[in-house]
């Protein structure tokens, strides 16, 4: 009932815990007996810029929800948000092409900006929000609920993999892969 990652982790700990015996305590062991192969998961495939590409073209700006899912992938694909800090992002903590998120990993804060472009596209939604009632100061919320509610990761989860299926684009893509997919477009130019 253990995860591979679980496994792995536990023999690498029996694995250093020997290693320090035979080295402080002079204790002989077969230490070559202990081969830890490395676990490795594929959750997260980078998106390319070509896949981006295609996601944001297929998305208009005239109808009020597909305007909201182009720059929720927008704000994902420039900022590197996680789907958790894009879903608790408040009107109030963005001003000028940036915004203050909440990391929900650690406590601590960190600054994010994104392009013009990105910025127009906001500027177009901002109205179409504040017209939705709601008692909280998310930017996204649900268009079906009234008042409206904050938007769940799930929910956000489910928009990305509607996208990616109406564009055609086959492999496993989530939103963390946007996460990855501008680094490295980033790392090769």
């Amino acid at each position: 009932s253990y995860s591979p990652k679980k496994l792995q982790y536990g023999l690498s700990i029996i694995k250093d815990y020997i290693g320090y015996c035979q080295a402080v305590h002079n204790f002989q062991f077969p230490r070559h007996l202990f081969k830890v192969k490395k676990e490795r998961s594929d959750s997260h495939k980078p998106l390319t810029k070509q896949e981006f590409d295609l996601m944001y073209k297929s998305l208009s700006v005239n109808e009020p929800m597909s305007l909201q899912r182009k720059l929720m992938i927008t704000l994902l694909w420039e900022t590197g948000i996680r789907v958790g800090e894009l879903t608790r992002l408040k009107i109030s903590d963005m001003s000028g092409g940036e915004a203050i998120i909440h990391n929900e990993k650690n406590t601590r804060s960190r600054m994010i900006a994104w392009t013009p472009k990105t910025d127009a596209l906001l500027a177009r939604y901002l109205p179409l929000r504040r017209h939705l009632k709601s008692k909280q100061d998310w930017l996204f919320v649900s268009f079906h609920y009234y008042p409206a509610g904050k938007m769940t990761t799930r929910q956000v989860q489910r928009i990305f993999k509607d996208i990616c299926f109406r564009v055609g684009i086959k492999e496993k893509r989530t939103p963390h892969s946007t996460r990855h997919g501008f680094v490295h477009l980033k790392l090769d130019e």
